[in-house]
């Protein structure tokens, strides 16, 4: 993220790492591109573990010298304000969460 005009400016990929603009408002997005981590997949697999039983989690992670860093899991992402994302990409992301399938155990 940068801070852009007094506001935060993201990108946001998959895990493919497509870039989607379109699930930013535009006031949000960064125009700077930014390079595939090459430790991606890695921090893919790890990020899978950690979050595993969790219906939505973000994980995030640092690469500092070639070595992956866990940072923090965030349950929820800026206190559920997310005002940087459209509304249809909030309830896109919002379809994906499984509630049913948490183990109450």
């Amino acid at each position: 993220r940068q801070i852009k005009h007094n506001k935060k400016a993201m990108n946001v990929f998959d895990t493919e790492w497509n870039e989607h603009t379109e699930w930013l408002n535009k006031e949000y997005q960064n125009e700077d591109s930014i390079e595939k981590p090459l430790l991606l997949t890695e921090m893919l697999e790890y990020a899978k573990i950690l979050s595993k039983g969790f219906p939505q989690v973000r994980v995030d992670f640092y690469i500092t010298n070639g070595q992956i860093y866990f940072g923090e899991m965030t349950f929820t992402a800026a206190c559920g304000r997310l005002l940087s994302f459209t509304n249809e990409s909030l309830l896109k992301m919002g379809e994906e969460i499984k509630i049913r399938n948490i183990d109450n155990k």
